[in-house]
């Protein structure tokens, strides 16, 4: 057990009647009011990888280049990548769903007869799901020429971004009131919101990556299964065990099941490509195009495994004392600069100085682990630090870096060395140039 932890876990604790949380709102507190809205997200996430896939794949076998829009629609015909007969598949999705939940609460679930608290559930719901209707619109209006000039370039972008940010935003204040397992269950649906949102960004920008909107396809994806889940903590159907929703070992216990949602659904991308290059095997175009796409899974993968570090680092800290919180915040933290030099990477494949930064990230990893072991559990004899003090979490932000410091120190002797080694030859003599600049660029950063 860590002595950082101020309660000792008793599993049963989780399945405890005496703090169990019932909702009895018509549609926002109840499996049917969710329901659609879990179909929702796995119908358009799942039509989004699809016609991602298919769409690079048939710009592949075409010698066309891939270029990504907020609506990639299914393609039935045409020997272009740009002169195709087009079926808004996903925006028709987002129209019918986010009406449908809409029209639904307004007419039918009696909202006049309500109290005040009653009401703003339905509202909040309501608000998000007209967003996402209304960015189905924007989509289909820029997809087709006849009607692209009415609305300016990148709205749609723009108007599906705004959706989710209005999602997170709603999510954030629908916790008031919520015991901490309901709080955590929305908090992480809103990390996905929030992430969707940095990746539409991405996308927006660099309209020739494939990852991207696969990366958004896979969050997407995640929104459903995770609504699904939430549905099976808080409602307990078909005879499942209720949750003690007020434990802070049943709050440990979804954040972990969430990892393994993004971990499974990480697979599940992966498969969903093979299965495309299987597909597009029989062609020597698509025999190329699989070298590109293997590129993908592993950049998402690498990416998705330090996010989860993250999510659990940060989701592990519920009763722990300061210097403990500090450790694993800075563990956490390494983890989150990380992910964002892994997307530099992909982005910039010519550049030296990233992967040395990734793998000076990957040694700071370890050196601050085995210090956090230091620290917690003192062997070898060490004196036992104060964990509640101040001073003490001031000085493991002070120890920590000096980790960096002294690894970029290891890292630009290590640069060095290999300058040394091959300085005998005129190749050598040319690169060391080149070489010297990496270390130069990590130093100063």
């Amino acid at each position: 057990m860590e002595p950082a932890l101020r309660m000792t876990i008793n599993e049963s604790n989780i399945y405890e009647d005496q703090n169990l949380t019932d909702h009895t709102d018509y549609i926002p507190g109840t499996i049917s009011g969710h329901a659609l809205p879990v179909a929702g997200w796995l119908l358009v996430g799942l039509s989004h990888l699809i016609l991602t896939f298919k769409h690079f794949y048939d710009c592949k076998g075409q010698s066309s280049k891939f270029t990504s829009s907020a609506e990639i629609p299914l393609r039935l015909s045409g020997r272009g990548c740009l002169r195709l007969q087009t079926v808004p598949l996903t925006a028709a999705e987002k129209i019918v769903i986010g009406g449908a939940y809409f029209l639904r609460d307004v007419i039918f679930a009696n909202l006049a007869a309500m109290s005040t608290a009653e009401v703003i559930p339905h509202l909040q719901h309501d608000t998000m799901a007209a967003n996402f209707a209304l960015s189905g619109v924007v989509d289909l209006l820029r997809l087709y020429p006849r009607t692209r000039w009415l609305l300016p370039g990148g709205i749609d972008y723009a108007l599906f971004s705004m959706a989710f940010l209005t999602e997170v935003q709603q999510f954030v204040s629908h916790l008031h009131g919520r015991t901490p397992v309901d709080m955590r269950l929305h908090q992480l649906q809103a990390s996905v919101a929030a992430f969707t949102v940095m990746i539409l960004a991405a996308e927006a920008r660099f309209r020739q990556s494939v990852e991207l909107p696969a990366i958004r396809a896979l969050l997407l994806i995640l929104q459903g299964t995770w609504m699904c889940h939430l549905m099976l903590i808080l409602y307990h159907p078909l005879g499942l065990q209720p949750w003690d929703l007020h434990s802070d070992h049943s709050v440990a216990m979804v954040s972990l099941m969430f990892a393994w949602h993004v971990i499974l659904l990480v697979i599940f991308v992966f498969v969903v490509n093979l299965g495309f290059v299987y597909l597009y095997s029989s062609s020597t175009q698509a025999s190329r195009s699989k070298s590109k796409y293997t590129k993908c899974p592993s950049t998402v993968i690498s990416s998705m495994a330090f996010l989860t570090e993250v999510q659990q680092f940060v989701s592990h800290l519920h009763g722990r004392t300061p210097v403990d919180v500090r450790l694993h915040l800075l563990q956490a933290s390494v983890a989150a600069f990380t992910v964002m030099i892994l997307a530099a990477e992909a982005r910039f494949r010519q550049s030296v100085e990233l992967p040395v930064i990734r793998a000076l990230l990957l040694i700071l990893q370890g050196t601050w682990m085995c210090h956090l072991m230091l620290i917690l559990y003192h062997p070898l004899g060490l004196q036992p630090w104060d964990l509640y003090s101040d001073h003490s979490v001031a000085m493991v932000s002070l120890m920590f870096a000096w980790h960096v410091i002294l690894l970029v120190i290891f890292v630009f002797v290590v640069n060095l060395g290999f300058v040394y080694l091959y300085s005998s030859s005129m190749r050598a003599s040319r690169s060391k140039s080149r070489y010297t600049k990496c270390p130069s660029t990590v130093k100063s950063s």
